[in-house]
């Protein structure tokens, strides 16, 4: 399990606590908010620190344990699942009228394509699409397994190696540094031009 992630970029650093089933009951960073986690038969409710106020979010389990709505301050988010876990479509509402919707298309464990429809108030639906591409022979050491958010849906089992936006117009390219149980140290992101975008450091228990 992942006991701690810093950002190689603004320094900021999370350590993470769990109970005996392998579930997060405490996040904790260097600014000193708290965000925990407590587990219900039905349902998980996530209290963290934003704006000097605590709030809270409640996220509805399905008879595998797996999220079937987020109820969040102004929104309500739906969640269909395949049977083994993986999010194949979100819907998120906001006073009973639909805000955006998400699809993903799921292969070999992976999802390598996310299709976001945005309503807006005043103009037709925008359409986003994004596809993904994987480092094979990869293990994802740092998804919500290994984070005790399994609850949330099963994250892509390979490693992502490029991010695509609008046709191609836009994409990120990431890359891993490994520990010595094959597990990721330092995930790497860059811009398509090679600028830096982001970089992080994971330790575990």
């Amino acid at each position: 399990m992942i006991k701690t992630t810093t950002n190689l970029v603004t320094k900021m650093y999370s350590e993470y606590f769990y109970n005996a089933n392998r579930q997060v009951i405490k996040v904790q960073n260097s600014k000193g908010n708290v965000t925990t986690y407590e587990y219900e038969a039905d349902k998980v409710i996530m209290n963290y620190q934003l704006s000097a106020s605590t709030n809270s979010d409640t996220f509805l389990l399905n008879d595998e344990g797996f999220i079937s709505e987020a109820h969040q301050t102004h929104s309500i988010s739906k969640y269909k699942l395949t049977n083994n876990g993986y999010n194949y479509e979100i819907k998120s509402y906001y006073k009973e009228k639909i805000e955006w919707q998400t699809g993903n298309l799921i292969a070999n464990g992976n999802i390598v394509m996310a299709t976001t429809r945005t309503y807006l108030t005043d103009k037709a639906p925008k359409n986003d699409t994004i596809w993904y591409q994987y480092y094979p022979n990869t293990k994802n050491t740092i998804g919500h397994e290994n984070m005790g958010l399994i609850f949330k849906g099963r994250s892509s089992t390979n490693l992502v190696k490029k991010t695509i936006w609008d046709s191609g117009k836009s994409l990120s390219v990431n890359n891993y540094h490994f520990d010595n149980k094959g597990r990721v140290s330092i995930s790497v992101c860059y811009s398509g031009s090679g600028k830096l975008i982001d970089s992080t450091a994971y330790t575990y228990y």
